[in-house]
């Protein structure tokens, strides 16, 4: 600490207004990921103590993914020390075990996934996370290294939504030194990880680098983030309202863009573009800024010329652009008879019963669709534009296309089980996802 002050535990009354900054209020239960290191252990018990008071069931969960012999040692203490403290813990597991090896980038995933099951099982809507002050300075060190634009260097946002949880970072301003304190004065041990350390893991490399480099300061870097993030909102914002103002959606899942949408300042259409891609093709293999930025340029210049990128097709029509699902990009999912299953994150399906040779849902394709317009003439003159007739979704049979339910089509002869008993087409991300959310005021910072 600065001037040789001891750091003070971190309490249950600060908490309770970054939480209800973050929240818009209390929530009725919150879930908070627990390792058994320093960080987590702090804020649940902080949590804990705050739910106490505010009328708040808090529920830990600690994951244990198999990856190291300890961890099923150090899921059963951490359980037991929450538990000697009336706090209710539960461990769980990932729904399929990690290969041995599994790199970081994937065991953080399946982390993510573990505890984001958890809480939907639980119906809980709150999952806290315990990234600090000196996280964020480490993340926007490696997003500076990667040559990351102002919205990478706006570090990790204090909420956002996953899978219908809100995941919040309520001490992600606080120095973690604080959160060493509050253990320290409860006399409450913790666990290391030695992954943590290990420098053959990026972010350990840079934390040594902080240690090492006074002028590395966690504060003015987390300074930056904050700054950062506030430009990031304010983009965001004007981006959903460009949306609002120039979007239309149609049959099958495909966007309508007015080409009006285009007249924002660079990063604002470069932000709109971002999040009308997600919402079309998904969030995986989401283009780079610079990709982001050529496509603004070719779009804003009016060429004739058709476009892909971002799992998209992008195709220009008088006064805009029509926006579909590439085809080739879209998976092909077997339906089980009686079973919701979510085909490419954006169209819910059932069907009653199997068909001889399975049903499965896939893209209809160019070839598709002559063989269904072949079938049924009258169904060129549909409402779904040409660009967009390829990437909606059919059904399929052995046989081919058994049914396209955007359009009412089932092939003549097909089984009455191709038509699905549930069909539901909605978007793969929220382009009106709320903007990056700027840790709030507190524990003394602006």
């Amino acid at each position: 600490m600065p001037g040789g002050l001891s750091a003070a535990p971190l309490t249950a009354a600060e908490i309770g207004g970054p939480l209800r900054a973050l929240l818009g209020g209390a929530p009725s239960s919150l879930a908070v990921a627990v390792s058994g290191g320093p960080d987590s252990l702090a804020l649940t018990l902080v949590l804990a103590a705050w739910g106490e008071r505010a009328g708040v069931d808090v529920q830990a969960l600690t994951v244990d993914h198999g990856l190291r012999s300890e961890a099923a040692r150090e899921a059963a203490w951490t359980q037991t020390v929450c538990r000697a403290r009336g706090i209710p813990h539960v461990i769980v597991q990932p729904s399929e075990p990690l290969p041995a090896g599994a790199g970081q980038a994937r065991a953080r995933d399946a982390r993510y996934d573990t505890l984001l099951r958890a809480c939907a099982q639980r119906g809980i809507g709150t999952l806290a996370l315990a990234h600090h002050r000196e996280d964020q300075a480490e993340t926007v060190l490696l997003r500076a290294r990667r040559a990351s634009g102002p919205a990478g260097l706006a570090g990790m946002p204090a909420r956002r939504e996953a899978g219908g949880v809100q995941l919040i970072r309520p001490v992600l301003n606080v120095p973690k030194a604080r959160l060493a304190a509050t253990l320290e004065a409860t006399g409450v041990g913790w666990v290391s990880d030695p992954t943590n350390a290990d420098p053959k893991h990026a972010r350990p490399r840079v934390r040594a680098a902080m240690a090492a480099s006074p002028e590395l300061d966690a504060s003015k870097l987390a300074g930056v983030a904050r700054a950062m993030g506030r430009a990031r909102a304010s983009v965001e914002r004007a981006a959903i309202s460009v949306l609002a103002g120039h979007l239309a959606w149609g049959t099958g899942g495909h966007a309508w863009l007015r080409a009006a949408a285009l007249a924002s300042t660079a990063p604002v259409a470069r932000e709109a573009l971002a999040r009308l891609l997600a919402a079309v093709g998904g969030t995986a293999g989401q283009p780079r800024a610079g990709q982001l930025e050529a496509l603004r340029r070719e779009m804003d210049g009016g060429g004739p010329r058709t476009r892909t990128l971002g799992g998209c097709v992008l195709v220009p029509r008088p006064g805009g652009w029509v926006i579909a699902r590439e085809p080739g990009r879209t998976p092909v999912t077997s339906l089980a008879p009686g079973t919701d299953t979510w085909h490419d994150g954006r169209v819910r399906v059932a069907v009653a019963g199997a068909a001889p040779g399975g049903l499965r849902a896939g893209a209809l394709g160019v070839a598709g669709w002559r063989s269904v317009t072949a079938e049924s003439p009258a169904l060129r003159g549909c409402g779904v534009p040409p660009p967009a007739r390829p990437a909606l979704t059919a059904v399929w049979d052995a046989d081919g296309p058994a049914a396209v339910p955007d359009v009412g089509w089932l092939r003549p002869g097909a089984s009455a089980r191709a038509w699905p008993a549930r069909w539901e087409v909605r978007a793969a991300a929220r382009w009106d996802a709320p903007p990056f959310a700027v840790a709030p005021p507190g524990f003394g910072i602006t």
